[in-house]
């Protein structure tokens, strides 16, 4: 069901870019962050609701910057609670997410790096990304979330 939903997703995004990418991936903007008004560092305004990034690296930056502000603003400190609040269940089968989370993680705790893949892969489908990008884009934040639902097996 994933799949066939990252699919659609896909599709969508092929249709609403401009170019032959999908579209959060030509925005440079991994993790659809919508543009609320929050300023992130290499960000810029686009035509649609989510924000563009300079670069990919900005765009990891910032799902970074969310995840320290969800833990230090409304105290949210478990995986379960981020993928909540990033994908909520009135856009989203949020529950579903949540098992896929739990599963992505390899551990009970989780550092802001390896967050920021399982958003990355379950938005995108995947983490396109060679090993230490993503550790790299968010090596200023420092944050740790549980998991709930934590299965050794």
């Amino acid at each position: 069901m994933f799949r066939s939903m990252f699919t659609v997703i896909l599709s969508m995004g092929l249709a609403l870019g401009c170019s032959d990418e999908p579209f959060d991936v030509h925005k440079n903007n991994p993790g659809n962050i919508r543009d609320v008004g929050v300023e992130y560092v290499g960000s810029y305004s686009c035509p649609e609701e989510f924000l563009c990034f300079e670069s990919d690296y900005y765009g990891i930056r910032a799902i970074g910057a969310n995840l320290v502000a969800y833990q230090e603003h409304h105290s949210i400190d478990t995986l379960e609670g981020v993928i909540a609040r990033w994908m909520p269940p009135n856009e989203n089968p949020t529950n579903g997410l949540q098992r896929t989370a739990a599963r992505l993680a390899g551990s009970p705790t989780l550092d802001v790096a390896e967050v920021a893949k399982i958003i990355i892969t379950i938005e995108q489908g995947g983490n396109p990304y060679p090993p230490g990008f993503v550790e790299m884009a968010v090596s200023e934040f420092d944050a740790e979330f549980e998991v709930e639902q934590w299965d050794s097996h």
